[in-house]
């Protein structure tokens, strides 16, 4: 029998049929509670006297599809009536408090909940997630985010109800699609989709990251801002590269890549897609973008998963590299006056030649950067004449060059921190 068949038959005072109701949703039920109430026997009894109201209010129901929402409901009012209650227990807050909290009760988060909230927030609109960030992550108040948005505070906030709103209607969805027997977060890898609801922290100018990527632009005046693709097909990189491919294709250094399907990946750094949305922007120019980018890898002090890279191109007729390196190691010396830097120089698959930058960090010499010189195949790709024209590309790994610029000892660290 289905779950709606199961609701009808209880519905006529079937106690087999609601016990089988009880089987399909008490994850769920738990879940809510356990979210409010800290105590585990607590959560326990709140479950049992969820199933006792609900089982006395079945026949409220009108729409049977709503009866995973309507329970729901009744779980959170249970809850809540047994923490008022319980005069001696308070509600802790997770660590994780830049998650947006749909209800100010409802602030334990089980493992559902997390993976639901980054399905949700995963595909909220560009403005909706940036208002997310700089609220939850970087503490804007209403009157900077009013400002920032040229409203009224007050609509402000019913912008943020809107959209907390709009993410507890996603989280039911996926509670409902879960109790149908579909499996969460969908048709992404769970894993794909916990990275990319982490926060943008570039966007954020009071996190170390989002503050030393307004460091590096700041020695960048005349490049132009440019947002690119998350995602790179396998399609893309093949057409691009060309007789490279094979060489290329070890994308992340060495280290692994979070497929999204069969034919997709997240990005493993910012240069591929940048020259996939350069590609025939013919002429001079100066471009600059920076995010998240995405790679397999034993979390630790100085390597995550997800992280923050910078991307500098620079076409001209008269670029050079040496000219490049030499404004990256006057900006570097700026920012680190007091450590010692170096330059080696690697192989790189899409550069005739390239350096990388390492700056003493905690004792050691990390990697913060690289630059290079494009490959002939790679400026033309990009719609000039590799006789006249020469492209310099440079990236930066933005956490270890915030950890070394702040003294930050972990880069893990770095999401929680914001400066003054």
């Amino acid at each position: 029998m289905s779950l709606n068949e199961w609701l009808e038959s209880a519905r006529g005072g079937n106690l087999d049929a609601f016990e089988r109701l009880m089987d399909a949703t008490q994850g769920m039920v738990y879940a809510v509670v356990r979210r409010i109430l800290i105590d585990r026997e607590d959560a326990a009894d709140a479950v049992q006297e969820t199933y006792v109201r609900a089982f006395g209010k079945l026949s409220e129901i009108r729409n049977p599809d709503s009866f995973p929402g309507w329970l729901r409901r009744i779980a959170v009012t249970t809850a809540m009536g047994l923490q008022r209650s319980r005069r001696n227990h308070f509600v802790e807050f997770d660590d994780d408090l830049h998650i947006p909290i749909l209800d100010d009760q409802e602030t334990r988060w089980s493992e559902f909940q997390h993976a639901a909230m980054a399905e949700a927030i995963v595909k909220l609109g560009e403005s909706d997630r940036l208002l997310c960030e700089r609220f939850y992550h970087g503490g804007w108040p209403l009157a900077r985010l009013a400002e920032d948005l040229e409203i009224s505070e007050s609509a402000v906030r019913k912008r943020l109800q809107r959209i907390r709103e709009h993410l507890r209607k996603d989280i039911e969805m996926n509670e409902q699609r879960t109790l149908a027997g579909e499996h969460l977060p969908g048709n992404l890898p769970r894993k794909v989709i916990e990275l990319l609801a982490r926060p943008r922290l570039t966007t954020i100018p009071e996190n170390p990251v989002g503050r030393i990527w307004h460091l590096i632009q700041s020695h960048l005046p005349k490049s132009v801002d440019m947002d690119v693709s998350e995602t790179v097909t396998d399609e893309q990189v093949r057409e691009m590269l060309g007789d490279l491919y094979d060489a290329g294709s070890d994308i992340g250094g060495g280290q692994g890549i979070h497929r999204v399907d069969d034919a997709q990946h997240l990005r493993a750094e910012i240069t591929l897609p940048l020259l996939l949305a350069c590609r025939g922007r013919s002429g001079p120019q100066s471009i600059v973008s920076a995010g998240k980018v995405y790679r397999i890898a034993k979390v630790g002090p100085a390597h995550m998963e997800s992280f923050h890279q910078g991307e500098w191109l620079n076409v001209s007729e008269s670029a050079s590299l040496w000219d490049s390196m030499g404004l990256i190691s006057g900006m570097i010396k700026g920012l680190y006056p007091d450590k010692a830097i170096r330059w080696e120089k690697v192989q790189l698959p899409l550069c005739e030649e390239a350096w990388e930058l390492f700056v003493d960090w905690n004792g050691k010499y990390v990697a913060v950067l690289g630059c290079g010189r494009y490959k002939d195949r790679i400026v033309e790709y990009l719609g000039n004449d590799p006789r006249r024209f020469t492209a310099i590309g440079a990236g930066f790994g933005l956490e270890r060059m915030a950890c070394a610029h702040f003294g930050i000892d972990d880069i893990r660290k770095v999401e929680g921190i914001r400066l003054s």
